[in-house]
């Protein structure tokens, strides 16, 4: 397998390219900042349409062995299609699919994988929202049934689940460097904590390059630390399942 899979899945303007393009940054090291997809304004009415598959350059030459998947969030309106979701996950449609809220996609479409493998599923998903309102970020109230649906599927499949909280220095941050020591940042991870039902390990804080000139060490720091949690996640998962011997479950 050359590739651990990670599904970004959040709203317009919940920062999935921004994080993409701060892991770009960090990653390659060369004092500046890597524009590798484009960001959404706040309040753009822009969303995301495709299934893409981003990959992340450690240098010219050689690739992170991970492929981050940004696609739309749930939503009533212009969202994933219910079973769509779940497809992705495991690994029936291809990079590059053009969602229809309106229908699922069909099992005679070219992005259709009809017999996907392991290195096709989605090995670790992580939801991304916005620290200060990040409940509307996840889903709105129509489409709480969805998520609610997709976090029993992947508690079912054993696939790990985490929540990137975006533009934490919206909370009032003075200095970045004391992120782990703030009282207001402690707060907002507890209450993500309690919302989402997972281990406080699996609340990632994460401030993203916006209106910087230069790279800062740490939000480069914060976007390795994150990347690196989530591909130790879907490592574990991949793992898990080439372990199994075979007539186990016989």
């Amino acid at each position: 397998m050359k590739f651990l899979n990670v599904l970004l899945i959040g709203q317009a303007s919940s920062g999935k390219s921004s994080f993409i393009n701060t892991c770009a940054t960090a990653l390659l090291d060369e004092n500046r900042i890597v524009t590798k997809v484009a960001v959404l304004e706040p309040m753009s009415s822009g969303v995301t349409t495709d299934f893409c598959a981003k990959p992340l350059k450690i240098n010219e030459e050689r690739f992170l062995p991970v492929r981050l998947f940004d696609c739309r969030g749930l939503h009533s309106l212009n969202g994933i299609h219910d079973d769509d979701i779940i497809k992705i996950c495991e690994g029936n449609i291809k990079s590059g699919y053009k969602f229809d809220p309106a229908r699922s996609i069909s099992t005679d479409h070219d992005k259709f994988r009809k017999e996907p493998s392991l290195s096709d599923k989605m090995h670790c998903v992580v939801y991304v929202a916005a620290a200060d309102i990040p409940k509307e970020m996840l889903a709105d109230a129509k489409a709480a049934d969805q998520l609610k649906t997709l976090r029993m599927y992947l508690s079912g499949e054993n696939i790990s689940q985490l929540l990137l909280l975006n533009k934490i220095d919206r909370l009032g941050i003075k200095n970045i460097n004391t992120i782990f020591k703030n009282r207001m940042v402690k707060e907002t991870c507890e209450g993500a904590k309690e919302f989402m039902d997972m281990p406080m390990g699996n609340i990632l804080p994460m401030i993203n390059y916006a209106d910087d000139v230069l790279p800062v060490d740490m939000k480069d720091f914060l976007a390795l630390y994150s990347l690196w949690q989530m591909m130790n996640k879907a490592y574990d998962y991949v793992t898990a399942q080439l372990d199994i011997p075979d007539g186990f479950y016989d």
